[in-house]
């Protein structure tokens, strides 16, 4: 790169303007950083350069140096996009190039759910903190009612919810924190959406668009924790789509980064999927070693009123995935006893996670020999999972089915179950 950026020339601007020499800037900041922490940082005049030009950007700690050292905002230095740019740009600065149409295009494309709105539609003409303080807690309300919201309802909501931020970020001149407290609303509900497309819906590439959408959120953020969680995601979303390899280098480069980065409870939830992914993949000792871990986790925390996650995560849940896994790894002897007691521990308002645990239950009698229990128990699923349009348990008792067919003089339960399969042409099981 041999011009320097125009969003970095403020940069430069300040140093000139203050007869600095960037050798003696590099001092500066060390100096700065001793002084305001005691923290030891490594700065030399080709790292100023480098910063200045746009070439890299520097990590959040220096630039509050800057801050420092220029008496200046990180807008008024070009680090982030000031009040009146995102007037101008509307929320375009936020997001990576072409994220702006995606999520706008998005929005419009839910024509049928009824919930387009039109521009301003239910907004005030000025930046209210209350009003944003609002939208935080419906935000963490929705999150958390995903485990028993069906998604004809919850999602609707969702995608108003999101469009009442972005309405509310193109309005007035907000205060930087109230943008960004904005942006992670944004960030939250584009994750939750995502969720909803991909295990209530089976839309895995709707899905997968929200679940990138959250993350560049997350990084303009630079919520570190967020952008490890949507990981976790998009590791579901491979693995599904049949992409394996891919899932688990997902999972392990988010519990890698999340060992630095996250609390425990989200470092539970990444061991835990990561179990699911490697027992997918057919690798036993990694599997349990990442359920161990999990458990380890959560024997010693408590999960944070705050937590970031979709629904919910406790020990009830992880046994859960524990069960999960042992059926994947074709020990259905061991995944019985785990998934019994699952069941009896799990929420009774935690209609997905119980509805997947059941399912894999199903599966695990199936594979002991035990057809008609088996079976009826997986009518009973699917029975629940049509009621609160869940994808991923309907998948489960398709891939029960499919073993099913395959036997020889099946009992007549199993016909009553491919009837009642046949009738939820609605839920886009076109994969069986």
């Amino acid at each position: 790169m041999s011009e320097c950026d125009d969003s970095r020339l403020r940069l430069r601007d300040f140093r000139v303007s203050r007869g600095l020499t960037q050798e003696e800037v590099a001092e500066e900041l060390i100096r700065l950083s001793s002084k305001a922490g005691g923290t030891e940082i490594k700065v030399n005049a080709a790292m100023i350069s480098n910063w200045e030009c746009g070439r890299k950007r520097p990590r959040k700690h220096y630039r509050r140096l800057f801050c420092l050292l220029y008496a200046a905002t990180e807008e008024d230095l070009g680090f982030r996009p000031s009040a009146a740019k995102l007037i101008d740009a509307s929320v375009g600065e936020l997001f990576s190039p072409g994220q702006l149409s995606l999520l706008t295009g998005l929005l419009d494309g839910f024509d049928a759910l009824g919930v387009r709105a039109h521009p301003r539609s239910g907004v005030a003409d000025f930046m209210d903190p209350v009003a944003v303080e609002d939208l935080e807690l419906l935000a963490s309300a929705y999150r958390r009612s995903y485990r028993q919201m069906s998604a004809h309802y919850l999602l609707p909501q969702s995608v108003k919810h999101l469009q009442a931020a972005v309405q509310f970020l193109k309005q007035g001149a907000p205060p930087q924190r109230l943008v960004e407290r904005l942006v992670a609303i944004i960030a939250q509900m584009s994750m939750l959406i995502g969720t909803l497309l991909f295990h209530d819906r089976g839309d895995a590439v709707g899905g997968n668009e929200y679940y990138r959408l959250a993350q560049d959120a997350a990084k303009q953020l630079e919520d570190q924790e967020l952008a490890v969680y949507l990981l976790g995601g998009l590791s579901f979303v491979s693995c599904y789509r049949g992409n394996r390899r891919e899932a688990v280098g997902l999972i392990e480069h988010s519990r890698e980064f999340a060992a630095k980065h996250a609390s425990p409870w989200t470092q539970a939830w990444l061991a835990a999927v990561a179990g699911e992914m490697y027992a997918t993949s057919g690798l036993e000792q990694q599997s349990l070693r990442a359920l161990d871990a999990a458990e380890a986790i959560l024997l010693k925390e408590t999960c944070p009123p705050d937590w970031i996650g979709i629904g919910s995560f406790d020990l009830a849940k992880l046994r859960g995935y524990r069960g999960t896994c042992n059926l994947r790894l074709r020990r259905p002897q061991d995944a019985y006893p785990v998934l019994s007691v699952a069941l009896r521990d799990l929420d009774p308002g935690c209609l997905k996670h119980r509805c997947t645990a059941q399912a894999d239950l199903a599966a695990v009698m199936i594979a002991m020999d035990e057809i008609e229990e088996g079976a009826r128990l997986a009518i009973d699923v699917l029975d629940t999972a049509a009621q609160i349009e869940h994808f991923m348990s309907v998948r489960r008792i398709g891939a029960i089915a499919k073993v099913l067919i395959r036997q020889k003089n099946p009992p007549r339960i199993v016909g009553e179950l491919q009837g009642r399969l046949r009738n939820l042409a609605p839920l886009a099981l076109d994969d069986w």
